[in-house]
């Protein structure tokens, strides 16, 4: 249903699924932004809907409400990015970034053959796939062998 609510309106550049919440960074290809606000809301309302009939439950999924945030600054992508990848290391649940399959991280690293990822972009502001990695790691070590 992802690609059915945003397909054609936006790219996803990162994403990471985890127990109590999700991060998507999407790079919305339209004018149309309240379309795609109001697609998300439909996709998220609609697998709630799913979820609670599947399960004999109600109510919320996830612990707080949905928030997006615009990132106007294509410097601040490789941040954000890394971010959503950190979220399964910083939360203890795999011990290396790599682990986590529900992580568009193994996507850039070419773990993964994922057509829906667009990883170029976010890949092209880094010299080499290895400087990605090594400040993909040095962001959740922050040891000093990590300096550039």
């Amino acid at each position: 249903k992802y690609f059915h609510y945003l397909n054609g309106f936006a790219d996803t550049l990162a994403y990471c699924l985890m127990p109590t919440h999700f991060h998507f960074l999407i790079h919305v290809k339209t004018k149309e932004v309240e379309t795609v606000r109001s697609n998300i809301g439909v996709l998220l309302s609609s697998y709630t809907k799913a979820i609670n009939v599947r399960y004999k439950r109600h109510g919320s999924l996830f612990q707080h409400h949905t928030k997006a945030k615009i990132v106007q600054y294509e410097e601040y992508f490789a941040t954000v990015v890394m971010y959503i990848h950190q979220n399964p290391l910083r939360s203890r649940l795999v011990r290396r970034l790599e682990e986590w399959e529900y992580s568009s991280y193994r996507d850039y690293v070419g773990l993964r053959k994922n057509s829906f990822v667009r990883t170029r972009d976010v890949l092209g502001m880094f010299p080499s796939l290895e400087e990605f990695v090594r400040q993909s790691q040095c962001a959740v070590q922050m040891d000093s062998t990590c300096e550039a």
